[in-house]
């Protein structure tokens, strides 16, 4: 993902946020008050990243912690119509400080408050979106090493937990080898032709995609290639592309190795551990 200032903790980095109270604005000092809509108890929900490209720009920051959850964030929520976290809301005064003319770009006014950007700040939980339970969407990336020990953890842990796993391939971000976009379509192909056969398909094309062609890999599984051959006809195959990458775009998301669970909630895990599964999956 894009940014300009600050690392963007849109998906999440395996730290632990701790909350032990509020911080409070001390004008005698200078200080100023920066509230932080948040989900205090998951342990995958970073806010730091953000809040330190702030604190460089803004050092009279005194950051105000709010769980989602609680009444006086749900009121902020409505009044300033937040659909994502976290939410860092601004004072207007922030203006009359040095630092602005750093951050201007990256702030959005809405009402008396400035709000960062949801390209800055990250995004870890969708607000607004309808709630799938037992749900998860793997954003796959065949040229993403960590696919290799990310993929078959996932789907062994949804299959263990009789959760429903959707697959949304990515269209890698950076210039890969072999022919990316026939892979996806051929991918996109195996699914509707042999939907059963998805799910293997995508594990032989993981394990194999810089030894062999999607032709070989398909051909070793028994699928016949004239079948696949009509799904991937242009009009075919471009409406199936379309199809796969609205979701992406909706989301924002241009990597790999992210994780939509029950719908609402948008994830990174670096390195794949069972453990993070079920964790991230059972955060409510």
């Amino acid at each position: 993902m894009r940014r300009k200032l600050f690392m963007i903790p849109a998906v999440v980095i395996t730290l632990a946020v701790s909350v032990t109270g509020y911080a409070k604005t001390d004008q005698k000092n200078g200080k100023i008050s920066i509230t932080v809509i948040t989900d205090t108890k998951c342990e995958f929900c970073p806010i730091d990243a953000a809040q330190k490209g702030l604190e460089s720009y803004l050092p009279q920051a005194a950051f105000s912690l709010m769980d989602y959850r609680a009444k006086p964030a749900q009121a902020l929520i409505a009044k300033y119509k937040v659909t994502t976290l976290p939410c860092f809301l601004i004072p207007a005064e922030v203006k009359n400080l040095d630092g602005f003319k750093n951050i201007s770009e990256s702030l959005a006014q809405n009402g008396d408050k400035f709000i960062l950007k949801q390209d800055k700040a990250g995004i870890f939980l969708f607000l607004g979106r309808h709630y799938a339970d037992n749900e998860v969407t793997y954003f796959l990336d065949f040229y993403d090493s960590r696919t290799k020990d990310t993929f078959p953890a996932l789907c062994e842990f949804c299959k263990e937990k009789n959760i429903k796993l959707n697959i949304n391939i990515i269209v890698p971000s950076v210039q890969v080898f072999g022919y990316p976009q026939q892979e996806i379509t051929t991918a996109l192909a195996v699914r509707k032709v042999y939907p059963d056969k998805f799910f293997d398909y995508l594990s032989e094309r993981i394990k194999f995609i810089e030894t062999l062609d999607c032709t070989t890999s398909a051909a070793k599984m028994s699928l016949d290639i004239n079948a696949l051959n009509k799904a991937l006809e242009p009009a075919e195959a471009g409406q199936l592309l379309k199809d796969n990458e609205v979701l992406a775009k909706e989301l924002g998301i241009t990597n790999g190795n992210a994780f939509l669970v029950n719908n609402v909630r948008l994830f990174m895990i670096m390195k794949a551990k069972k453990e993070d599964f079920a964790k991230i999956i059972n955060c409510k």
